[in-house]
């Protein structure tokens, strides 16, 4: 296994990621990280509105799966 040592730049595609618990806390705060460093995010919550309202604030980089 090995580690990674340098991230993609901004222009680059990174990826998608799925991240749970997305509507507050640290599951918030992970979203929003990895939506700033260019990764699609797909948030998932029991809280539909909370979910709503990141991806409303995300530049389209988050959906909300409901």
């Amino acid at each position: 296994m090995r580690a990674v040592t340098s991230c993609c730049s901004s222009d680059e595609a990174l990826g998608t990621a799925l991240v749970t618990g997305a509507s507050s806390g640290i599951g918030r705060g992970v979203a929003l990280a990895l939506a700033d460093k260019g990764l699609r995010v797909i948030a998932a919550a029991r809280r539909i509105e909370a979910l709503d309202q990141l991806a409303a604030a995300s530049d389209g980089l988050i959906s909300a799966l409901q």
